[in-house]
């Protein structure tokens, strides 16, 4: 699942970067793989996205840009008893 973070609601091209105002354009992925949660904070950097910080269950996801964020990915899960 892709979440924008800022200010698309879908990743942009290189030719659309220019209309966000000089804003720089970041995607959070929240994947579930095997039944373990990730989260990856992608930025557009030269028409591509790239990773910049990503984390595993059990591990610590910490952001800075575009704002301060920290969190587990397994975190926001319910136990099932």
């Amino acid at each position: 699942m892709w979440i924008p973070i800022y200010p698309q609601a879908e990743p942009i091209g290189a030719r659309q970067y220019g209309k966000v105002g000089g804003r720089r354009a970041f995607f959070l992925r929240v994947e579930f793989r095997n039944r373990v949660p990730a989260m990856v904070l992608h930025e557009l950097v030269d028409s591509e996205y790239q990773p910049v910080v990503a984390a595993a269950a059990g591990g610590m996801f910490r952001m800075t840009q575009p704002f301060a964020f920290e969190i587990d990915p397994a975190g926001p899960l319910d136990d099932e008893d």
